[in-house]
């Protein structure tokens, strides 16, 4: 079946077809088990791993192998891939062979603050959907001016939740633009 298939089938984009997809045909088998086994979180593994494995899978076959006895959550799987991404062969090589002594050095220094390696991708990804619900706004206008008839109860009792969801999301990001500008015009 193809992605589009697949997609309209089980009624999710093709986008999240293929990042589940990703997870048996990209992460070594030692990783598909251990997800499979609740030992590494599945979003995280998707989210960290798979990048891994296709930038160099020897080092992620590496890394699960030391993260085989414990339970690692996708916040620690970003730790170790980021810290893997920026780091040069001697420190890659010491995050996946042993990322537990990573983890705790990490926790140690930065607790649960994300270190400052993650801002850049934060940015990217609040970016990201923030165009992912312009996208969705656009085309929900297009389907509603498309329909025949009234509006069938199901949409409208979405579209209220939806319309409270966005409200509670604009009042936040009025508040930090607003605190934003208020930083940016004092003299500190």
């Amino acid at each position: 079946m193809s992605r589009g298939e697949l997609s309209r089938r089980l009624q999710r984009s093709e986008s999240w077809v293929s990042r589940r997809l990703s997870l048996v045909r990209e992460l070594p088998e030692e990783a598909q088990e251990l997800v499979r086994r609740g030992k590494l979180c599945g979003h995280g593994a998707m989210r960290y791993l798979v990048p891994l494995a296709r930038a160099k899978r020897s080092a992620c076959q590496e890394l699960v192998s030391h993260l085989s006895g414990r339970r690692t959550s996708a916040r620690e799987l970003k730790r170790v891939y980021l810290s893997w991404k920026s780091g040069d062969a001697e420190q890659r090589h010491h995050v996946v062979s042993n990322p537990e002594l990573f983890l705790k050095a990490a926790e140690a220094i930065w607790g649960d603050v994300p270190e400052p390696c993650v801002e850049g991708d934060e940015i990217q990804d609040v970016t990201k959907d923030m165009e992912i619900l312009e996208a969705v706004s656009h085309r929900a206008r297009r389907r509603i001016r498309e329909m025949e008839g009234t509006i069938p109860i199901a949409v409208i009792e979405v579209w209220q939740a939806a319309r409270s969801s966005f409200a509670v999301l604009s009042e936040a990001m009025e508040r930090r633009i607003d605190a934003g500008s208020r930083d940016a015009g004092s003299d500190s």
